[in-house]
């Protein structure tokens, strides 16, 4: 007889030693479950061959299943001549369609895997629930606004803010392009805390790493010319203004992603009121090198995430898989190993809140796995291009 746990949904499993392989695993009451596919089906205790007799303990047996077809599959591509002078990739994957650049990082990504990020795509569809608002900060094409529009439903919300004026133009196609003009809406605007004048700076190759820092020097910011500037920003936005009053004023906000290389913080510190409000789980990039860009740093976004009282999480999984497997587990700084991650951030009281957290040495360990794991596909991309 099997149990079901539908996303969202954390269930504690039976204690027992630790054990782990390709096809079973077990767990301590401070353990996590893992998470395959954005659902998971558990048999009930049972023991399994030689490693359950090793242990002398029972196995939990997780068996793969998904909401969304073809999550091992990867993306299956079609070029098409698009209506503009340059090239574009219709790509066909477990999540959608989508039109990508011909050349670009996020093209590789979605032929290779299926997805962008998809481990870190598990995490937050996990989180997140039908009829959620949701809002995607540095959307670029929709690789995650996509898989979230899908997941939330007609009775969702999927608000894409997206600065870069070509990357914003593949958005709308996407959104339309996979029927979701009802629950998702792209917005061409950076998002930031303070008015005032910035500039881009887009890789042509690797456009989803594109930034913006302000056109005047900013105190404390790193080097900035490690890509050209490319053009000046469009209108900037200040979140609180925009969900808390006027015509868009939000009634509920679930869930927060926020990549912006680099303005993570000033695009909290612009949601400070909706944050104070709703208390929405937030993933969002950390990168010291990033935030330095302009003057901010790892233990400012901490400051102020650890104000609202947020307890921090990330995957100790591959950030880039062709599944959405994930194996969560609980950090107690921003300041971890690791030259960049993606921080889920849960408020205790929120009914989305983990079970207990793993033991740091387990999640440091985790993490080094995690990163021997890359090596590969880094050096195949270093190497192959």
């Amino acid at each position: 007889m099997r149990d079901r746990i539908v996303p969202g949904q954390f269930v504690q499993p039976a204690s027992c030693e630790l054990a782990r392989s390709r096809s079973c695993w077990s767990a301590a009451p401070s353990r996590f479950p893992r998470y395959f596919n954005n659902e998971l089906f558990f048999e009930r205790p049972v023991p399994i061959g030689s490693i359950s007799g090793r242990l002398g303990c029972p196995v939990l047996v997780a068996r793969v299943w998904s909401e969304i077809t073809l999550f091992d599959s990867r993306g299956k591509s079609v070029v098409e001549q698009s209506e503009s002078s340059q090239d574009l990739v219709k790509i066909e994957t477990p999540h959608g369609v989508f039109w990508t650049r011909k050349v670009d990082f996020v093209n590789h990504q979605l032929r290779e895997y299926g997805g962008h990020q998809r481990g870190e795509l598990g995490m937050i569809l996990n989180f997140s629930r039908e009829g959620d608002v949701v809002l995607d900060v540095g959307a670029h094409i929709g690789t995650l606004s996509i898989p979230l529009a899908r997941h939330v439903g007609a009775q969702g919300r999927v608000f894409s803010f997206e600065p870069t004026p070509e990357s914003y133009r593949i958005l709308k196609k996407n959104i339309a392009a996979n029927g979701f003009e009802d629950r998702a809406t792209p917005i061409n605007a950076l998002i930031t805390d303070e008015k005032g004048e910035y500039t881009a700076h887009v890789k042509g190759d690797h456009t989803s790493a594109a930034y913006f820092i302000p056109s005047e020097p900013v105190v404390g910011a790193s080097d900035r010319s490690d890509i050209p500037a490319d053009q000046t920003a469009p209108e900037t936005l200040h979140l609180g203004s925009w969900g808390l009053e006027g015509d868009s004023k939000l009634e509920r906000l679930d869930i927060m992603k926020v990549d912006t290389e680099g303005m993570e913080l000033r695009v909290l510190e612009s949601a400070r009121g909706l944050i104070e409000r709703f208390r929405p789980v937030i993933m969002a990039e950390v990168s010291a090198a990033h935030l330095m860009r302009v003057g901010d740093s790892i233990g400012e976004l901490e400051k102020f995430l650890r104000g609202f009282g947020y307890d921090f999480y990330f995957n100790l999984g591959p950030r880039h898989a062709e599944t959405e497997d994930f194996e969560l587990a609980r950090i107690w700084s921003l300041k971890h190993p690791g030259g960049l991650y993606d921080v889920l951030a849960v408020h205790p009281e929120s009914d989305r809140m983990p079970p207990p957290a793993r033991h740091p040495f387990v999640t440091a360990a985790g993490w080094a796995s995690r990163r021997a794991r890359d090596i590969p596909a880094w050096l195949k991309r270093r190497l192959v291009g």
